[in-house]
């Protein structure tokens, strides 16, 4: 649509859209001096050339501002990874801004309100919903404006009410459908994101968020294959509470860990990657090397490295998985908000009597193992925090919930802990001793600071038997089943290895003693079986013509003859094999190769042209009287 509205005013529902997103995130970072940018562009009334190139270049510019950001601000909590989110609402922000100047404001209002939808995925406090009805009602103003309904009279001012009245009502109920059905939507959002190979779910979320209602859908999508028997993977810390969401922080995510000298750990742990994990590198608690991929150590002893699928990685760590030291008297781990504190105060009030951070966590852990349930859906809706009503009520739950609980009611103790993310490795084999872990054994537990020692000690609160019996995890296969698994899982370990790494999977190959040997073996034999064996002549080689139908007949001939035991010797002429097909299979076979021959060469040698039915017929009767029919 050609610019009606001046640029300055085309600009307000991006504007709008801004600080929607500044007031959502407290990324004013960005709104504002994109903000000022697009008035001092739009006052000047200049309207751009739209070109698709420059739309990708302006977009590429706010995704560089986004990683930009992510050094300076703590990137956006929503429906995608942090620093995901962060790339995509500054690439909405460059395409809009390009898009109003250049006079394309139906596109840049479209941008604007993704910005602005991917921007609310954040408690709703008044500002913010006072800054989203500001945006409804500046688009919606410039629609009318864009659209110049007023030319209509007063059926078309009329007719644009009438439009925003029925759309209004349907949104807010719209809204209500999603906040009700929030469990169902997030199963379909999860089963879309699976078949795309995404490594998505629990043991992966680099932030959880509490709601009054949520379920999970737990696969049996094989992830890794594990040898080594580890009683848990991290995958992630999340240390950051603000009583709704739990994130790894910034300090954590920048701190830099250095690990022991290599050989510090006397247990090996080898991981084979079945599908593309990301930058996770699962890892038991006390792991000291990796071997197999390069490697980054985050704060939490939190590994990130690109796994190749299929390739193994070794791990070495301590023996009983005890957490490797970590400075700090981590009283960040205290932090809560105010009102939850007072609210989970009576529930913790029985555990601050005990005299060690240790002994309080033992006994939290065994009360929810005893007073609770296990359940892949949970309802908290109520009339206070959806943890307080989890333990007034003894509503059934999950790992994310067990985990959120226990940590909450030790920090309100002043015992200091975080959360955990990652799996429990729970169907191991018994001939082989390796274990498939799945995508239902993503997990949630707490670490608990042990000032005494320096290090974390993890807890788990989530009923165990209770998850293994919801989740169908069973005890173990019989020696068929286990025999079975183990081929299967070996076949798949080599396939992905050849397809994914394969010059990794040469080296090791070449690498094997043995394999060397019967290369050598094989080459000799092959040397001498070539010397003593006479030539053999191949169709097509002695007669070789530029025609491909003479080709192709000559090549059929010579498979026939060969298939009836007349394969050509060396420097044998048409004529001599000729003669023994004569003496082996008679006058009428000798007479067909010898029609056959004739067409052969008056077309090959003396210019007639190729005739291509008379050599199938001649090729069809050699078949004939070879077979004696």
């Amino acid at each position: 649509m050609s610019p009606v509205l001046p640029p300055l005013l085309a600009a307000l529902p991006l504007l709008a859209a801004l600080f929607v997103h500044g007031v959502a995130h407290d990324r004013f970072v960005l709104s504002f001096p994109v903000g000022l940018t697009l008035l001092f562009f739009a006052a000047r009334r200049r309207v751009w050339t739209h070109k698709r190139s420059h739309l990708l270049a302006w977009g590429g510019a706010g995704m560089v501002l986004g990683l930009l950001l992510l050094l300076v601000n703590e990137p956006p909590s929503g429906p995608f990874p942090g620093p995901l989110l962060s790339l995509l609402c500054t690439g909405l922000v460059g395409l809009a801004v390009y898009c109003t100047l250049s006079g394309s404001t139906m596109y840049a209002w479209v941008y604007g309100w993704l910005l602005a939808v991917l921007s609310l995925t954040v408690p709703r406090t008044a500002v913010l919903e006072g800054a989203v009805a500001l945006l409804a009602a500046v688009t919606l103003t410039c629609i009318f404006a864009q659209m110049r309904l007023w030319r209509a009279g007063p059926g078309g001012v009329v007719g644009f009410g009438v439009f925003v009245t029925m759309v209004a009502p349907a949104s807010l109920g719209l809204s209500w459908v999603i906040e009700e059905n929030e469990g169902a939507l997030a199963r379909m959002a999860y089963g879309l994101i699976s078949e795309l190979g995404a490594p998505t779910g629990l043991g992966f979320e680099p932030t959880i968020s509490l709601t009054s209602r949520a379920s999970v859908e737990p696969t049996a999508r094989p992830l890794l294959d594990v040898a080594g028997t580890p009683e848990r993977l991290r995958t992630v810390v999340l240390d950051s509470f603000d009583g709704t969401t739990w994130k790894a922080s910034r300090t954590l995510q920048s701190r830099e860990m250095t690990a022991p000298p290599t050989g510090a750990g006397d247990h090996v742990v080898e991981l084979v990657a079945l599908e593309d994990l990301g930058a996770h590198v699962p890892a038991p608690s006390g792991t000291s090397v990796v071997e197999g991929v390069d490697t980054r150590v985050e704060g939490g002893w939190v590994f990130r490295g690109q796994m190749t699928v299929g390739k193994p990685v070794t791990l070495r760590t301590s023996r009983g998985e005890t957490a490797l030291p970590e400075q700090g008297d981590h009283h960040e781990l205290l932090a809560l908000p105010d009102e939850l504190r007072a609210a989970l105060l009576p529930y913790a009030a029985p555990f601050a009597s005990l005299t060690t951070p240790l002994e309080k966590a033992r006994a939290m852990e065994q009360f929810f193992h005893q007073h609770f349930e296990y359940s892949l859906s949970t309802d908290l809706r109520g009339d206070a925090h959806p943890l307080v009503v989890m333990l007034r009520e003894r509503r059934p739950a999950y790992c994310i919930y067990f985990a959120s609980a226990m940590a909450s009611l030790l920090r309100v103790v002043d015992v200091p802990a975080r959360v955990v993310g990652g799996f429990l490795p729970s169907e191991q084999n018994r001939i082989t001793g390796r274990s498939m872990v799945r995508q239902r054994d993503a997990h949630a537990w707490v670490e608990v600071w042990d000032a005494e020692h320096g290090r974390f000690v993890a807890f788990d609160p989530t009923p165990g038997q209770g998850r293994a019996d919801v989740l169908g995890i069973k005890e173990g296969a019989s020696i068929f089943g286990a025999a079975i698994n183990a081929i299967r899982s070996a076949v798949t370990r080599l396939a992905l290895f050849i397809r994914n790494a394969p010059l990794d999977f040469l080296r090791e190959l070449i690498s094997f003693p043995p394999v060397p040997v019967l290369m050598v073996v094989g080459a000799v034999w092959w040397l001498r079986r070539r010397r003593s064996a006479a030539p053999v002549f191949r169709p097509g080689q002695a007669m070789d013509t530029q025609d491909p139908v003479l080709r192709r007949a000559y090549q059929r001939y010579t498979r026939a003859l060969s298939k009836a035991g007349l394969t050509r010797r060396h420097a044998e002429t048409d004529d001599e094999l000729i003669a023994r097909v004569r003496t082996l299979h008679g006058v009428a076979a000798a007479e067909a190769a010898t029609q056959f021959i004739g067409h052969y060469r008056a077309s090959r040698f003396r210019g007639a042209p190729v005739d291509e039915a008379a050599l199938s017929q001649a090729l069809t009767r050699l078949h004939s009287t070879l077979a004696g029919r």
